[in-house]
C-alpha cells in the first residue's frame, strides 16, 4: 500500500520517481518460498537473505543488513510468499514494519525515518484491514491473469470463506479496481498462494508492478491503477510536511490530489510521465499446431539507446522499454553480403537478389538443452555515387518540453552532422511546430550549408506541442518538392509528448500512413527523459514505412545522422517479411525472441498488399529463435490440438525434407516495385555446441540473453547477468566504434 505514498516523497526530496527504480538483479531473483510468522525485523531478513543466496547461481552473495543508526525498535513481522522476487519480498517486509529499502555499497540497506514512521502508523489504522489478515483464503494460482478476473476469483474465495465486511460501519465488503486516467488497462498479474491471507495476496499482487496499489474505502477494497497523469497532480501540502494520499474517497475516473501547495524553492519537481505500449513474450508453440511463424523485419534501434539511458543513470528501464529485437540490432555483424552476378531482369542492378540469408544454429547459453538459431539478413551496398537525390523534410519540435539540453540544443548539433554527408543534388527544408507550426526553411540545395545552419541556430523552444500540424505542413512540403524516384522522406525529432492539436495516435499513424503509400517515408529520432513517448512514435514509425531511433548522447547523434541515416536513405528492399515452417519431427516447440509487435499473420505473408519493414543500403538484421528439440522437456505446454477429420504427422523418417530443422522463406520486393520475389531455404541443424559457434552469433546471443533478464523474461532459463558479460566480453572482434565493449560495460554495472 506504499506506492502512492512513494510517489508523494519524491515530491517531498523533489527526486525523479524513477530514480526510486530498485535494483533489477533482486527484480528478477526468484525465491521458490519464504515462510516465518512473528520473529524480530532482523531475524527475518537473514532468513531472507539466506533464500536469497541458496536461490542465486554464481557472482558475490547477496547481504542484507538493518541499519545500526535507527533508534526504531522495528515490530515482529511474518511472511507466507510462494515463488516472488526479491524485491518483491523486501517491499513486502519492510511495509510490514514502517521501513524501506536501498542499495548501498553492494549492500541491501533496511531503513527507516520518522515520516516513514508516520506513514506506516497510518496504514495500520486503515479500518478492516485485521479483519483481512483474519481472511484465510483456499490455495490458488494466477499465471498471467487479468487483473480484472484475479480481483474478482479473490473477492468470490473471502465471501465463500465467510468475509462479508470488513468494515462494520459500511456493512459490506467488495474489491473495486479504479482506473484513473492514463492508466494501463492491460495488467495481469501472477502468483502461488498456499494458505494466505486476503491482505497478504493483495500486497504480493500489487506489489509486482509499480502501477498497481490498493486501500479500503467504506467497505470497498479499493485496488488503484494511477496512471501517467498521476504524478503530474501531487503537490506539496502548505498545510502540513505530510499529506495522506489515502485520506480521500477514490471516485471512478478521477485522479487523487493532494492539496496545492509550493513546491521547494517554488520549482516543480521532476516527473517521469514517459510511455511505452505493453509487450509481453512470444510462448512456445507447437509445430504440430502451429508450424509457421511470420514477422515484419525491423531495423529500429531506439529501445537500445533508451535502455543505456536508463541503466548510466542508476535507473531500471521499464520492462515495456526493452524490445530484444531492438537491442540485437543495434549492433554490426559481419554476415555475408549478397553475391555480385548479373540480374537479368534490373541490368542496372549489381546482384540478383538485395538480401542475403545466413543461418546458424547452436546450443542456446541459457538453456544448452535447447536450440538457438540465429537468422541474419545482409543488404547489399551502394557506393555514393549511385545513390539517389534525397528529398528530406526535417520536423522539429520545438516546444517547451524539448528546451533541455539533452533536446533541441543535442538535435541542432545532430543535423549539423547530416550535412556533411549531403550533396548538392540532396535538398533539405526545416519544418517546426509547437502550439503552432511553420516553415523555417524552404526546400534548399544541401550545398547551401551557411544558409540551413543560419535557420537551425535562430530555433528556440517554447509553448505547447501541436504535431498534427506540423506533421501535415512537413509532408505537404515533401511533397511539393517530390523527386521522383528519388528518397523522399520526413526526419521528425521529438521527444513525442504531444498535447494539442492532433493528439490521437491512431489520426496521427493514418496521416503518416497515407503518405507513405505515396512514396514519402518517415524517420524518427527520440529525444529526452522524463516525458518520453517511446510508444506513440514508435507507433509512426511502423506505420510510415520508416525507421526510430534514440539519441541519448552526442556520440549516439553521430551514429544515427551520420553513415546510418545516409543508409537508411537508400531503400533497396520494401516490404521484407520472413516466414519460417518448423519441421514437428525435430522441433516439439519454438519462440521467436522479440518482434512482438511485428508479427504478421501466416497468410500476410503472401499477401502484397500489407507492410512490412524495409531495409537499407549495407544494413543487417538478426533474428534469433529458440527451439525445444524433440524428448526435452517442454518449459510450457504449447497445448497438441487433437483433430478429429485429419491427422497431423511428421514427415517420414526416410523422406528428402526428414532431417531438416525447417526452411526459412524471405519475400520482398525492390524499391520501385509492387510485386514481391520469394527465397526458400531449407536449414539442417548439424549439433554444434555452444562455445563452437562463431563470434557474432555468440556475442547477438548475449544481447539477447541480456535483454530477456531487464525483461524479466519468463523464458530466460539460467540466464544472468554475470553470463551475458563473460560471452560478450569473449567476442569483442574488431568492434571499430566501441560498441560492444561498451555493451560489457553497462552490463558490468547490473552484476552482483
Amino acid at each position: 500500500m506504499r506506492t502512492l505514498f512513494r510517489l508523494f516523497l519524491a515530491l517531498l526530496t523533489t527526486v525523479n520517481v524513477a530514480a526510486q527504480t530498485p535494483d533489477l538483479a533482486l527484480r528478477i531473483l526468484e525465491i521458490p518460498e519464504v515462510r516465518f510468522e512473528k520473529i524480530s525485523l532482523a531475524d527475518a531478513l537473514k532468513q531472507i537473505e539466506d533464500a536469497a543466496n541458496r536461490a542465486k547461481t554464481g557472482g558475490r552473495p547477496i547481504q542484507i543488513v538493518l541499519d545500526t543508526n535507527t533508534s526504531v525498535t522495528p515490530p515482529l513481522v511474518s511472511v507466507n510468499i510462494l515463488e516472488q522476487n526479491l524485491a518483491l519480498i523486501l517491499d513486502f517486509i519492510t511495509e510490514q514494519a514502517g521501513f524501506e529499502w536501498k542499495i548501498a555499497n553492494g549492500k541491501v540497506v533496511v531503513y527507516t525515518t520518522a515520516t516513514l514512521q508516520e506513514h506506516h502508523r497510518k496504514l495500520l489504522a486503515i479500518p478492516g484491514r485485521a479483519r483481512m489478515k483474519q481472511s484465510i483464503l483456499p490455495d490458488f494460482t494466477l499465471t498471467d491473469t487479468p487483473l480484472a478476473v484475479a480481483l474478482r476469483k479473490i473477492e468470490e474465495m473471502a465471501k465463500a470463506g465467510g468475509l462479508s465486511q470488513i468494515d462494520p460501519a459500511s456493512g459490506r465488503f467488495q474489491i473495486v479496481a479504479r482506473y484513473l486516467q492514463g492508466s494501463n488497462r492491460d495488467l495481469t498479474v501472477s502468483g502461488t498462494f498456499r494458505g494466505s491471507d486476503l491482505d497478504t495476496v493483495l500486497e504480493v499482487l500489487t506489489k509486482q508492478t509499480g502501477q498497481l496499489d490498493w486501500t479500503v474505502n467504506k467497505g470497498e477494497v479499493v485496488v488503484i491503477l494511477p496512471g501517467a497523469n498521476l504524478t503530474k497532480n501531487y503537490r506539496r501540502s502548505a498545510a502540513d510536511a505530510f499529506a495522506d494520499p489515502f485520506a480521500a474517497p477514490v471516485s471512478a475516473g478521477s485522479v487523487l490530489q493532494v492539496p496545492e501547495g509550493p513546491t521547494t524553492a517554488g520549482a516543480q519537481p521532476d516527473f517521469n510521465t514517459e510511455g511505452y505500449d505493453q509487450l509481453r513474450d512470444n510462448p512456445f508453440l507447437s509445430p504440430r499446431n502451429e508450424p509457421l511463424s511470420t514477422f515484419s523485419i525491423d531495423v529500429d534501434t531506439a529501445s537500445y539507446s533508451n535502455v543505456r539511458r536508463f541503466l548510466n543513470r542508476g535507473q531500471t528501464p521499464p520492462v515495456d522499454a526493452v524490445r530484444i529485437e531492438e537491442l540485437v540490432n543495434y549492433f554490426d555483424y559481419d554476415n555475408s553480403p549478397p553475391e555480385k552476378v548479373e540480374n537479368p531482369t534490373h541490368p542496372e542492378l549489381p546482384v540478383e537478389h538485395p538480401l542475403a540469408t545466413n543461418v546458424e544454429i547452436a546450443a542456446a547459453p541459457w538453456k544448452p538443452e535447447h536450440r538457438l538459431v540465429r537468422i541474419g539478413l545482409k543488404g547489399y551496398e551502394i557506393t555514393d555515387a549511385e545513390r539517389p537525390a534525397s528529398n528530406l523534410v526535417f520536423l522539429l519540435d520545438v516546444s517547451g518540453s524539448m528546451g533541455s539540453d539533452n533536446k533541441l540544443p543535442l538535435v541542432k548539433k545532430s543535423m549539423q552532422l547530416l550535412l556533411n554527408g549531403l550533396g548538392k543534388e540532396d535538398r533539405v527544408a526545416i519544418v517546426v511546430y509547437a502550439g503552432a507550426s511553420g516553415l523555417v526553411l524552404e526546400s534548399t540545395p544541401a550545398d547551401q550549408i551557411e544558409k540551413i545552419r543560419e535557420a537551425l541556430d535562430s530555433l528556440d523552444s517554447g509553448g505547447s506541442t501541436n504535431a498534427g500540424k506540423g506533421i501535415e505542413l512537413a509532408y505537404a512540403t515533401a511533397a511539393r518538392n517530390l523527386i521522383p524516384d528519388g528518397n523522399n522522406r520526413v526526419v521528425l525529432c521529438t521527444d513525442g509528448d504531444f498535447n494539442v492539436g492532433t493528439t490521437n495516435r491512431g489520426d496521427l499513424a493514418r496521416i503518416v500512413s497515407d503518405h507513405a503509400k505515396k512514396g514519402i517515408q518517415i524517420s524518427i529520432m527520440g529525444f529526452g527523459m522524463g516525458n518520453y513517448k517511446d510508444d506513440m512514435l514508435e507507433t509512426l514509425s511502423n506505420q510510415g514505412d520508416g525507421n526510430y531511433g534514440y539519441i541519448d548522447s552526442e556520440r549516439e547523434a553521430r551514429k544515427l545522422f551520420g553513415q546510418r541515416l545516409l543508409s537508411t536513405l537508400v531503400v533497396i528492399a520494401r516490404d521484407v517479411k520472413i516466414q519460417v515452417e518448423f519441421n514437428p519431427r525435430n522441433v516439439a516447440a519454438y519462440r521467436l525472441i522479440g518482434y512482438e509487435n511485428r508479427l504478421l499473420k501466416n497468410r500476410d505473408f503472401n499477401d502484397d498488399t500489407i507492410d512490412a519493414g524495409d531495409i537499407g543500403s549495407g544494413h543487417t538484421v538478426t533474428a534469433f529463435y529458440e527451439i525445444v528439440p524433440p524428448g526435452v522437456d517442454l518449459p510450457e505446454q504449447p497445448g497438441q490440438i487433437d483433430l478429429r477429420y485429419q491427422k497431423v504427422e511428421p514427415v517420414a523418417e526416410d523422406s528428402d525434407t526428414a532431417a531438416e530443422l525447417m526452411t526459412l522463406k524471405l519475400r520482398y520486393k525492390w524499391p520501385r516495385e509492387d510485386e514481391s520475389h520469394l527465397s526458400e531455404t531449407p536449414v539442417v541443424d548439424d549439433g554444434k555446441g555452444f562455445e563452437n559457434a562463431s563470434r557474432d552469433f555468440q556475442f547477438g546471443a548475449s544481447v539477447a540473453e541480456f535483454g530477456m533478464l531487464l525483461r524479466e523474461s519468463p523464458h530466460r532459463g539460467d540466464a544472468t547477468f554475470g553470463n551475458v558479460v563473460k560471452i560478450a566480453e569473449s567476442n569483442l572482434g574488431p568492434d571499430p566504434f566501441g560498441e560492444r565493449a561498451e555493451f560489457v560495460k553497462l552490463v558490468k554495472t547490473l552484476v552482483w
